[in-house]
């Protein structure tokens, strides 16, 4: 079932054809939206972030996107699919036809589709990170941008496959940590957690930033926003990799280190069950 634009269509191919140019595009801003009895979770915090990457991408914004549609228009496509009580949807923004030298502006075209149910412990048996070296992320006013460096994380994912990784830390221009393939990072040291901080080009995501706050307001833990270089991973207690769409995973393997210690997937659920 997809919510386009408020109406609702049971498959793709049923939308008019003019509104699947975004598909085609990479002019597009997507995002999670966290749905728990009957309501969107980080309402606010979802629509400021939107608001923001729609104005880095100089997309036409309209009225009529406010936090009160987002809420609604998820609630209207949770009854169609039967009034799930926890579950997840992707909104997807995007410029409605290509922009040209002659029609730069174009109306902001949006869809919601249903995810997979949100899962915030994806700790794992095996979950071996090596380092990418083979390109670097340029940390500019765009990098926090998801599709920004997605072709970059596409040809590291195919690394990471070809020699038996589960994922990969990529490096920005000044050899600094940035994020993996897969999301943000987190290393824990004796009570404190480092990550890097936006300034690396790492991606933005309202759920990095809504965890951080929570662990330093709920859990008085210290937590350093900071330029990260790769020698630190092998000093850590312990690596927590955070995908907004699947939850907190844990590095079990980094080079000849191994990590025995899952604190990070233990902490991200306990901040997720206050959420919902």
């Amino acid at each position: 079932m997809i919510n386009y634009k408020g109406q609702l269509f049971a498959h793709w191919s049923d939308l008019p054809i003019q509104h699947l140019s975004f598909s085609q595009l990479s002019d597009q801003f997507s995002i999670p939206i966290y749905w728990s009895h009957s309501k969107v979770i980080l309402l606010e915090a979802t629509y400021f972030h939107i608001m923001s990457a729609l104005r880095r991408w100089r997309m036409a914004i309209p009225m009529s996107l406010t936090p009160e549609l987002i809420d609604q228009q998820a609630a209207i496509l949770n009854s169609a699919l039967g009034d799930n009580p926890n579950c997840m949807y992707q909104l997807s923004l995007f410029r409605e036809v290509r922009i040209s030298s002659s029609a730069p502006h174009s109306e902001l075209g949006w869809v919601l589709t249903q995810l997979d149910t949100f899962k915030p412990d994806q700790s794992q048996d095996n979950y071996e990170v090596s380092l990418y070296r083979d390109q670097f992320i340029s940390a500019d006013g765009l990098s926090n941008l998801p599709a920004t460096n997605s072709h970059l994380r596409d040809i590291a994912l195919v690394y990471a496959y070809e020699n038996g990784f589960s994922d990969c830390f990529l490096l920005n221009t000044d050899k600094q940590l940035v994020e993996t393939v897969f999301g943000t990072v987190f290393l824990q040291f004796n009570g404190e957690i480092h990550t890097p901080d936006l300034t690396s080009g790492c991606r933005h995501a309202v759920i990095r930033s809504a965890f951080i706050e929570w662990l330093q307001k709920e859990k008085e833990l210290k937590v350093c926003e900071k330029p990260i270089v790769p020698f630190e991973l092998q000093k850590a207690d312990a690596i927590g990799i955070l995908n907004p769409y699947k939850g907190m995973s844990s590095v079990t393997k980094y080079r000849k280190k191994t990590f025995d210690n899952k604190s990070m997937p233990m902490l991200f659920s306990d901040f997720w069950s206050g959420q919902s």
